[in-house]
């Protein structure tokens, strides 16, 4: 790998060095994918929203990095390795620049789906970041995750909790003031655990919005990282606004019947349910099925498939603007 990038570095990508970042293209994909999978149970949820495998997601999370720079004419990541600190002296450094560039670029992608895929969860992730810079906190990359720990903190150094045992951390924990629920929790995990203190941060994100919609929670909306109220009103804008489109765009058109409209209706009805509570969990597609068992895939997509995504894609984009009114 380090021949490769050093070959790259006088030559600015020219033709004839195609074969050296071809190269780099195709290991930096299967750090991706690799790493993609390790983020599993994240990447299956945004693959719910998506019609989209790891290799898509790869390939999009690292395609910014093989562009040209306008300035020097070097390919992105060449630019970042050259500037690189502590200097890359051999492959080891070289495969080491790697793996953090490609991991950098994927968590960043996967964080964009997501805020796409769920405006509520990205609105939750914005007070939770904001918290984590106030507070003095950071967040660290582990195996594929990334976790919120002490500002001081060098890196893991030991076994962090996995999102299973998370959730079973006391709710009481999340229940707490905002301002300390970062800092109780790692105070827990420390003292009650055998994991080194730090939150996976997306698990965090969600437990937030989850038990922030349960409804026995009625009265806590001042301890909350946001309000339920105003982002189930937003929701609920936004899917009043996306039916209208359906029935002026497509109804009265007569592009869809009366029948497909309600099929529609309830389809829609349901990805807001769960916009607002856990999130999609799964394609549209089974959205669908939910309503007609027997719907192949194959009808699905020359039916109804175009018309949802674009709906979908208008219902999300509503909810966002919305939240940041």
């Amino acid at each position: 790998m380090y021949k490769h990038f050093q070959n790259l570095i006088n030559t600015k990508g020219e033709v004839s060095d195609k074969r050296q970042i071809n190269f780099i293209a195709e290991y930096a994909f299967k750090i991706a994918v690799g790493y993609l999978k390790l983020s599993y149970v994240r990447v299956q949820r945004l693959i719910g929203g998506y019609d989209m495998s790891y290799e898509d997601i790869a390939i999009d999370s690292i395609a910014p990095l093989f562009v040209k720079n306008k300035d020097d004419m070097h390919y992105v990541l060449v630019g970042s390795y050259i500037n690189w600190k502590p200097k890359i002296r051999d492959n080891d450094d070289a495969l080491f620049f790697l793996n953090k560039v490609v991991a950098a670029r994927v968590e960043q992608h996967i964080t964009l789906l997501f805020r796409e895929a769920d405006p509520v969860f990205g609105k939750i992730l914005d007070s939770v970041n904001y918290l984590i810079e106030k507070k003095k906190f950071k967040k660290v990359d582990y195996l594929g995750h990334l976790y919120i720990v002490e500002k001081n903190c060098a890196g893991i150094d030991g076994v962090a909790i996995d999102p299973i045992d998370f959730e079973c951390l006391p709710l009481s924990l999340f229940y707490n003031n905002k301002q300390t629920a970062i800092k109780n929790i790692l105070k827990y995990i420390r003292t009650h655990s055998d994991y080194f203190p730090a939150i996976p941060l997306n698990s965090f994100v969600g437990k937030l919005k989850h038990l922030s919609f349960l409804d026995e929670n009625n009265g806590n909306e001042k301890d909350y990282f946001f309000n339920r109220i105003e982002i189930e009103e937003c929701v609920d804008r936004a899917l009043e606004a996306t039916l209208k489109k359906l029935r002026r765009t497509y109804l009265a058109s007569k592009k869809i019947s009366s029948r497909e409209c309600k099929l529609f209706e309830k389809v829609l009805n349901d990805i807001a349910y769960d916009l607002k509570c856990s999130g999609m969990q799964r394609r549209i597609y089974f959205y669908f099925v939910n309503q007609l068992p027997f719907l192949t895939n194959k009808e699905f997509k020359t039916k109804y498939k175009n018309i949802i995504e674009y709906l979908y894609k208008q219902m999300r984009k509503s909810i966002a603007a919305g939240l940041k009114n």
